[in-house]
């Protein structure tokens, strides 16, 4: 009988050791979760998707990014020494290059390529484009050329493949001036 008695403290007692200590456990790790998550401040809890757009140039060459459609970016390329305005755009499927796109600028900025030292800056814009003349439909982004000898700024537009690359084939399209403005208007002397 004795037996039976202390066998049942015993088991009660264990049981109530097993679940403080199960208690003590879970607060413990609540209390260190909760010091060794990174902290937020609220002014930097974003609820809405931000898009960034990168430019770079060197020497005679410059880059920069865009968004053509939702999920969709495309790089751009400017040659200064030829004056190739290039662009491409991956397929979000296929993981490869697929729109194509071209312009040969020298004749937008009005020299033909006489420029012995061609300068140029490029950056990138978001314009939601109605349809042109052609009724083709315009992709987001808009590609700002500035060149620094002339004095002229050009916006090129990118005509929307998605149609065509959304089914995996590739595409090709020129590069649409859109609007040209003269930031400079004063003669500058070498």
């Amino acid at each position: 009988m004795k037996l039976q008695r202390r066998f049942r403290r015993g088991s009660a007692l264990s049981w109530a050791v097993g679940v403080a200590a199960a208690a003590v456990c879970l607060a413990a790790g609540l209390l260190i979760g909760q010091f060794a998550r990174p902290r937020t401040p609220p002014e930097a809890q974003i609820p809405w998707p931000v898009f960034a757009t990168a430019t770079h140039g060197q020497d005679n060459f410059a880059v920069c990014t865009g968004q053509l459609d939702e999920g969709i970016e495309a790089i751009f390329f400017l040659d200064f020494l030829t004056g190739d305005l290039r662009a491409v755009a991956m397929n979000v499927r296929t993981h490869q290059f697929n729109a194509f796109y071209h312009r040969q600028i020298y004749g937008d900025m009005k020299h033909k390529g006489d420029v012995k030292n061609p300068r140029y800056l490029m950056v990138t814009g978001i314009a939601d484009l109605q349809r042109g003349a052609r009724n083709e439909r315009m992709g987001r982004a808009l590609v700002y050329v500035a060149d620094i000898n002339t004095g002229v700024c050009v916006a090129y537009g990118v005509p929307s493949t998605v149609a065509k690359t959304a089914l995996g084939f590739q595409a090709a399209a020129p590069l649409v001036p859109v609007d040209r403005v003269e930031f400079r208007t004063t003669q500058i002397r070498d």
